[in-house]
């Protein structure tokens, strides 16, 4: 049972992850490009400051080759990042292969510079660097341990190079115990991450959507469907549609409000399943409901998905009672560029008005040259 539970709460975090990285593309890009800057950034005041106390405590000490390499790899990275920035550069993987290649490229710096010059002492860097990775970028869980496993194999070989058994078995041991502490703190920090991002699109998803129908509200689908006819591009047509149950109010007479509200969520669930998921449901009150069929090059795809509407709502039974469930459409075509939101919604409400005015059950279509 136990063992059950654990596996459980292992998909379940496997599927925020999966749902973080796959909504949050634009923000988590975003995200990177900036934590690379202020990384960049801060590392070259670090290494600033550093050198300046140990040219002071230590009048022997020597620049190394690999401090100016460190320097150029971070301004480098700054220029390119803020470029990308610039652009609103969106591709997620890009950029956190970007960020890999300059975690990368600064471990090997710091290995060659605590390795190589220091071959007499225990390093120090790597291990602090294992501890410090979790905090630097927005990265899958694959990414951020390949990068730190790559720099552990890259360290023991360093280590294996120059120094002596006794150095490298110490190392060895403590840069293992940061990659160990490094790898936990990281999964914990992406979990949290994960959590938080689940948390509001559960938040965003229930403002946007009807409660009772699993639809969008009318707020939503309004501003959705204004947003898209503003940005449509030219000879792409639309199909609006109000959709409007008849006799709902006999249904709540007869039956009660609670059959008329699990009615209007089966009549949700079936305009959801019936449009593409690049359409926009939504309800408009009570019991009439919207949609916006984008890309519609053919007027008869309308005819055909209203009739697969109606003969879906003629399947639905309320308990024992043989009481149909029927509803009439308006829809309006549009074919001009700009179409206003107030102009479409009138031809089609007009439309909807004479499919009642015909007996109801049916649908009226017009076009919008």
């Amino acid at each position: 049972m136990g063992m059950n539970k654990m596996l459980c709460v292992l998909r379940e975090n496997k599927e925020i992850r999966r749902k973080y990285f796959s909504t949050a593309k634009e923000e988590i890009s975003n995200t990177n490009l900036q934590l690379l800057i202020w990384i960049c950034i801060f590392t070259i005041v670090i290494e600033i400051t550093l050198l300046i106390f140990a040219k002071i405590l230590l009048p022997t000490w020597v620049l190394k080759q690999e401090h100016f390499q460190v320097a150029i790899i971070n301004v480098g990275f700054i220029f390119l990042a803020t470029k990308l920035k610039s652009i609103h550069y969106k591709n997620d993987k890009m950029v956190a292969n970007i960020c890999m290649v300059y975690m990368l490229l600064i471990a090997t710096c710091i290995i060659k510079i605590d390795v190589f010059y220091e071959p007499e002492t225990l390093s120090s860097f790597i291990p602090l660097l294992f501890v410090v990775t979790p905090a630097a970028f927005v990265l899958s869980l694959f990414r951020i341990y390949l990068t730190m496993i790559l720099v552990e194999v890259e360290y023991i070989i360093a280590l294996f190079m120059v120094k002596d058994s006794v150095l490298i078995s110490a190392d060895i041991f403590y840069s293992l115990a940061g990659l160990s502490f490094g790898m936990l703190v990281t999964a914990i920090i992406l979990r949290l991450r994960c959590k938080d991002n689940y948390d509001k699109l559960t938040y965003r998803r229930l403002s946007m959507t009807d409660s009772l129908t699993g639809v969008l509200n009318k707020s939503t689908a309004l501003t959705q469907i204004g947003r898209y006819l503003l940005t449509r591009i030219d000879n792409t047509h639309c199909a609006l549609l109000i959709i409007d149950l008849d006799n709902f109010k006999k249904v709540n007479d007869k039956y009660g409000h609670q059959v008329g509200d699990r009615l209007l969520n089966q009549v949700g669930e079936i305009l959801h399943e019936a449009f593409r998921g690049n359409d926009i449901v939504g309800r408009f009150g009570g019991d009439e409901f919207v949609v916006l069929m984008k890309n519609v090059f053919d007027d008869e795809i309308i005819e055909r998905k209203c009739e697969e509407i109606l003969k879906l709502l003629e399947s639905l039974t309320l308990d024992e009672e043989n009481f149909k469930i029927s509803c009439s459409m308006g829809a309006v075509i549009a074919k001009k560029k700009n179409e206003s939101l107030e102009r479409l919604f009138k031809i089609a409400d007009d439309a909807l008005y004479e499919a009642k005015a015909m007996g109801k059950n049916g649908l009226v279509k017009k076009i919008d040259k």
